[in-house]
């Protein structure tokens, strides 16, 4: 006996095929942009740490020798 889902299927597919086509594409953008930001946030962390070094960042942290002058 055939399974009659089979041309259940086929006739939803062709009677609503943009709905489909539209989630598909839709996944496809999603899955594209999340997996850029993963491999791209690898990379810049990366490249912060490097440029720490090559460029010779500081904190911004000082110490003064003498107690600063109040000028009101």
């Amino acid at each position: 006996m055939r399974n009659p889902l089979r041309k259940r299927i086929l006739r939803e597919l062709r009677a609503e095929w943009i709905k489909y086509l539209v989630v598909s594409v839709f996944m496809i953008l999603t899955i594209g942009f999340v997996s850029a930001i993963y491999v791209t946030n690898g990379s810049m962390l990366v490249s912060v740490k490097t440029s720490q070094s090559t460029y010779h960042l500081e904190d911004g942290h000082f110490e003064l020798q003498n107690k600063p002058a109040m000028n009101h």
